[in-house]
């Protein structure tokens, strides 16, 4: 697992595109993984405010590789301030790696 951090703007959208590797350095097949996941909250035991999933909001882009879209929707209601974030991959295999945790700060947006 890594460290992750995260700043974007309330209100806007982000494409991020994460490469999946084990605790070797290895390349992670995810073509038929059981499960992608993203989370945000305020906490690690709060409510998650922003979740996205495996084929609602992430989408592999390689066979070791996954993007998942942030969007205004998600962000914009929001408030400015510090969050917590995580992404989980569950292999087809079952195995589980958490591929990153880190804070997610969201800034004021000035045009709106």
């Amino acid at each position: 697992m890594r460290q992750f951090n995260l700043e974007m703007v309330q209100g806007d959208d982000l494409r991020i595109f994460v490469k999946v590797r084990d605790g070797r350095g290895d390349s992670v097949d995810l073509s038929n993984a059981q499960a992608i996941s993203y989370a945000v909250s305020r906490g690690f035991n709060d409510p998650l405010l922003v979740t996205r999933t495996l084929g609602d909001g992430i989408a592999l882009s390689a066979a070791d590789e996954f993007f998942l879209d942030i969007t205004a929707t998600n962000t914009g209601s929001l408030d400015a301030g510090r969050y917590r974030h995580e992404a989980e991959v569950i292999t087809s295999g079952g195995f589980v790696y958490t591929i990153f945790q880190g804070l997610f700060t969201i800034k004021p947006q000035i045009i709106k």
